[in-house]
């Protein structure tokens, strides 16, 4: 009788066990350098673009369908990170000051209406509409890289509400590659 039990036990112990387990990793989630969360499966269509060798000691993920290039000039403080023909992301050094308040200080100003979609700490995603029609999306994430204050965010001239999602992926991306 006792080893009925056991058996039964033993089984219903099993089946918990393995209904715990993630769908081969995809599911896991991460935190990048400001404190967000990503999980992996938002990575699958994009690449890592490292930025080394533009002064940069970080490296983001890029979307996998288009060539992705830098267009900066040595001893500059930005950078525009072209996908395609246009700009997709631009990357500004603050050095030490809060660069993502003074950000959203300019949001503030803007003749246009900004309708923010999601606002954290260091992080934003916004809707810009200019007139009456023309509607962009933006976002823009701060990140600390060896003590300096990064800006990331999308081209000033917006992106459409499916090209903000790989920005955003993008921004939240930002890793600081250390010991280099």
């Amino acid at each position: 009788m006792k080893s009925k039990y056991f058996l039964l036990g033993f089984i219903a112990i099993a089946l918990s066990l393995s209904s715990c387990k993630t769908d081969s990793g995809e599911n896991v989630e991460n935190q990048n350098s400001d404190g967000t969360e990503i999980s992996n499966k938002d990575y699958s269509d994009f690449v890592e673009f490292d930025l080394r060798p533009y002064e940069l000691k970080a490296s983001l993920m890029v979307p996998k369908e288009d060539r992705t290039l830098i267009k900066h000039e040595l001893d500059t403080y930005t950078w525009d990170l072209i996908k395609g023909k246009q700009t997709f992301l631009k990357i500004q050094d603050w050095g030490m000051i809060d660069g993502f308040k003074r950000y959203l200080e300019e949001l503030d100003k803007q003749s246009e209406k900004v309708e923010f979609i999601e606002k954290e700490k260091n992080f934003t995603v916004y809707k810009l509409t200019k007139g009456t029609s023309k509607v962009t999306y933006h976002t823009a994430a701060q990140h600390e890289i060896d003590g300096i204050n990064y800006i990331f965010e999308s081209s000033d001239q917006g992106l459409s509400e499916e090209g903000v999602k790989d920005a955003i992926v993008a921004v939240k991306s930002v890793e600081a590659i250390i010991n280099e």
